[in-house]
């Protein structure tokens, strides 16, 4: 991988990424739409006070060196563009909502009882029923905590038994400004252009695990690709979807920072689950040998105290989940740590 000289003349470096070169060996290669982004580039070099007058403002930008195009589809495409009609000032983001008003949260550990700031997936039901006490096999009820030195809890995520406890990942939409009310919606609906998102696509390694709804059903999800990611789909439309699933942000009731981590007026909030059950990596220690690390004995104890003993070993894949809104191609990458405990 090397830079783009743009010192001079403008260039174009087109590659196909390793899904178009199946197509191409498969004979149905087809091009019928794109999209654009702007990967790489630091507005904060357009310059207005150049002393060459107004076309040379963004020389800088235009000058900037950029990475020759990749062909991993994975690594590209970060920051869509898109055309509004009439004048925006404020575009919408997507945020983690950690808020403690929100159901749970204390799902995303910090770096001090998890060693990174993560949210947890227990991914087998031994690891689970040892860090609970609890079976849910036999109809135990399983608690929605671990215990952590000092007497803090901490939810999880149960990749085993997705809906048998609270814990889930929750994302916010909204324009994350002070300088806006949260009751402004229009400020979401400028124009012809409506940016409250509708629809949001999540990825995640299909060796690792499944997106479901907050009841543990599996999410409408196209093939995994060349790089194992599986894109699963998230609306209000989708069929059987748990009502929690996919809300409303109510100004009325979630105005910032009580419930919600926008500032300013917020759209809609996604909840899911991760669901490890017939995955490569449930079935098979060999991939979490190969892809993950043990967590060390500080790490251990602070998080999980006297459930752990001296002869356990937790492993551990770290990997992340990209929650990408489809109406403005915002992204976020959400980093996720899958956790088994052997001994």
């Amino acid at each position: 991988m090397a830079f783009l000289d743009n010192s001079g003349d403008i260039i174009l470096d087109a590659v196909l990424t390793d899904l178009g070169r199946m197509k191409m060996a498969e004979g149905n290669f087809s091009i019928n739409k794109f999209a654009l982004a702007d990967d790489e580039i630091d507005y904060t070099l357009f310059d207005i006070n150049h002393v060459s007058g107004s076309a040379y403002h963004d020389l800088k930008i235009m000058q900037t060196p950029v990475l020759e195009a990749f062909t991993n589809n994975t690594s590209v495409i970060k920051s869509n563009l898109m055309t509004i009609d009439g004048t925006v000032l404020y575009l919408p983001v997507l945020k983690i909502n950690t808020k403690s008003g929100t159901t749970p949260g204390g799902s995303f550990l910090n770096a001090t009882t998890a060693g990174g700031d993560l949210f947890l997936v227990v991914y087998d039901e031994g690891t689970r029923k040892k860090l609970d006490g609890t079976d849910l096999a036999a109809g135990g009820s399983a608690a929605t905590n671990f215990e952590v030195i000092g007497g803090d809890q901490k939810n999880y995520l149960n990749g085993a038994i997705p809906a048998s406890v609270a814990g889930h990942i929750c994302v916010d939409q909204g324009i994350d400004s002070p300088d806006i009310s949260p009751f402004r919606i229009s400020f979401l609906t400028t124009g012809d252009m409506n940016l409250v998102e509708s629809d949001f696509m999540i990825e995640i390694d299909s060796r690792l695990g499944k997106i479901t709804d907050t009841a543990g059903n599996v999410l409408p999800a196209g093939p995994s690709d060349d790089d194992n990611m599986a894109a699963y789909l998230l609306n209000s439309t989708v069929a059987g979807l748990a009502p929690a699933s996919f809300v409303s942000i109510d100004p009325s009731t979630n105005v910032f920072p009580t419930n919600t981590p926008i500032q300013g007026p917020a759209g809609n909030r996604i909840r899911f689950m991760i669901d490890c059950t017939g995955t490569e990596l449930q079935g098979n220690d060999s991939l979490l040998d190969r892809l993950g690390n043990v967590l060390t004995s500080t790490v251990s104890t602070t998080m999980f105290g006297s459930d752990i003993s001296s002869g356990d070993t937790a492993k551990y894949v770290d990997s992340m989940v990209r929650v990408r809104g489809m109406t403005t191609g915002y992204s976020i990458d959400i980093p996720v740590r899958f956790l088994k405990i052997t001994g």
